[in-house]
């Protein structure tokens, strides 16, 4: 065990890829969505002060909507902006699951289906918050799929000084068609029988 725990270690300075490399922009990103949607939810409520900054900064959110929701203060009665924010989550928890080139373990399994959940749990709490907040989850959601369908591209990757990986697709946007036909497909072969 201490001949495999040294050889790991020097695998990881070689390749300067510690395991923590990888939590810590999810742990940023976690910390920066609760940071803004924490501010966003006291401008609403003008906390923690009620004084005439807060009372104007309120006023501008109440009249700086557009569309269905004009006022930033109020719920999204519609609920088009909480579906669309659990249906983008959704989009992006299964892009990542059909772009797997390694076959799914099965705790790779119960966190994509914990995930898959938590999109759908969250968008009756999306339907209670001012839709300042809701705007801004979808925001950031449409943002985290734009990141996700760009870092697939080969092209991209290597702009990015990502180096090729054996994980990576060679085609695929191809591969993500191909997955989503023969998904339809088979939903509508079930529906049939």
């Amino acid at each position: 065990m201490r001949q495999l725990k040294k050889q790991w270690n020097k695998l990881i300075l070689r390749d300067n890829c510690h395991p923590f490399k990888a939590g810590v922009v999810l742990w940023v990103q976690i910390s920066v969505w609760i940071i803004y949607s924490t501010a966003l939810r006291n401008m609403v409520y003008m906390l923690p002060d009620k004084d005439v900054a807060a009372a104007m900064l309120n006023l501008e959110l109440s009249v700086g909507g557009t569309l269905w929701f004009p006022n930033l203060t109020m719920v999204d009665s519609s609920l088009i902006l909480p579906v669309t924010f659990g249906l983008v989550n959704l989009i992006i928890i299964e892009l990542q699951e059909r772009s797997r080139v390694k076959k799914t373990t099965k705790f790779q399994k119960y966190v994509t289906n914990f995930f898959r959940v938590l999109s759908v749990v969250m968008v009756p709490i999306a339907a209670g918050v001012p839709s300042c907040l809701c705007l801004y989850w979808v925001t950031s959601s449409v943002t985290g799929l734009a990141h996700n369908l760009m870092m697939l591209s080969p092209r991209v990757r290597r702009l990015s000084g990502i180096p090729a990986t054996p994980s990576e697709r060679a085609q695929p946007y191809t591969h993500l068609r191909r997955e989503l036909q023969e998904a339809l497909t088979f939903k509508k072969n079930v529906r049939q029988q």
